[in-house]
């Protein structure tokens, strides 16, 4: 019996150990993502003139880039967790209502999180950003057959004072936006 529970324990360290390992991408981390609507699985921007690379970040059971349609609610939910160009951390979230291919949509709810803070003028280590005026979405390729979701997106985004309330003194800008994803789930609810 004790040796079931070893076996299965190595297994199980094997198992954690090589997907940290399978999850190290090797990309030019000078430039974003290219354009692309094949269902590339890629994801950047620019915040505050840094580059942001979506699907970096492990959180187990939790993938680090998703999108997932609701067609019903005609809405698009999209998900990145990722790194800086100098390996720190964030990620961002988008909600897409009524999404449309070529249509520029005004940007009703994003949020964005960094940890640490990586710029100037902090006063905690988790800050997180909720999109004011100005962020827009086009959506270039919307394929729920193959399951491809690609798009463009900008916004700027304001600090939160608590977790509903987006009107903080800090601002950020993201631009140059682009994602290619696989739609991981499609629901009729």
């Amino acid at each position: 019996m004790k040796r079931n529970k070893y076996i299965i324990l190595c297994s199980f360290l094997v198992l954690v150990l090589s997907s940290f390992s399978s999850c190290d991408k090797t990309e030019d981390f000078s430039v974003l993502p290219a354009e692309t609507q094949s269902g590339n699985n890629t994801f950047g921007c620019y915040v505050e003139g840094k580059r942001f690379f979506g699907g970096y970040l492990i959180h187990f059971g939790i993938p680090p880039l998703s999108a997932v349609y609701h067609s019903k609610q005609e809405l698009l939910n999209i998900n990145a967790d990722g790194k800086f160009e100098d390996n720190k951390q964030g990620s961002m979230g988008i909600q897409i209502f009524n999404p449309k291919v070529g249509v520029t949509i005004k940007m009703q709810r994003a949020i964005f999180e960094y940890y640490p803070r990586i710029f100037p003028g902090a006063s905690s280590v988790f800050t997180e950003f909720g999109v004011s005026d100005g962020g827009e979405v086009i959506i270039t390729k919307l394929d729920t057959i193959n399951k491809i979701v690609s798009g463009r997106f900008s916004m700027i985004g304001k600090g939160a004072v608590d977790i509903n309330n987006f009107t903080g003194s800090d601002s950020i800008t993201i631009a140059e936006g682009r994602f290619d994803l696989k739609i991981s789930q499609i629901s009729n609810n």
